[in-house]
């Protein structure tokens, strides 16, 4: 059985996949040296709407909605780039909301966009930080 957390991260580590060709893209933060360049996806908070036992979505289920935050960083050797691949991935979350309806995953707008300084002192790379809310139904019969 996958978590709502895993549903969602899947669907979007596929999208961005399919939509952005030559970059790697990680599901959570990498233990090792990423590959360059690259997107790093990390759920950075979540929430629940309905207290209880949930809504009653029919006869025989009930759910809850989770709400969770996901934090994209996108890194890349030079600033343009890394723009154009934050851009990419903006477009191809947006322009994909119907196939991420389509297996139960709303997708809010984002409530940032913008350049972080790199990760250590002296690294070479660009990072560009963005998140967007998802909200899917977690159920029970």
């Amino acid at each position: 059985m996958s978590t709502p957390t895993a549903t969602v991260r899947a669907a979007i580590k596929e999208l961005l996949e399919d939509e952005i060709d030559d970059i790697t893209v990680y599901p959570e933060f990498p233990t090792m040296q990423p590959s360059v360049p690259c997107i790093v996806m990390q759920q950075v908070a979540g929430s629940t709407r309905e207290p209880g036992v949930g809504e009653l979505l029919d006869e025989t289920k009930r759910a809850h909605v989770v709400r969770l935050w996901f934090q994209f960083d996108v890194y890349h050797n030079n600033p343009s780039d890394r723009d154009t691949y934050t851009d990419k991935a903006i477009y191809a979350l947006w322009e994909n909301r119907s196939t991420l309806l389509d297996a139960g995953i709303d997708l809010y707008p984002s409530r940032r966009i913008g350049d972080l300084p790199a990760d250590q002192p002296g690294e070479r790379l660009y990072r560009k930080s963005f998140d967007f809310l998802f909200e899917i139904y977690m159920t029970s019969s």
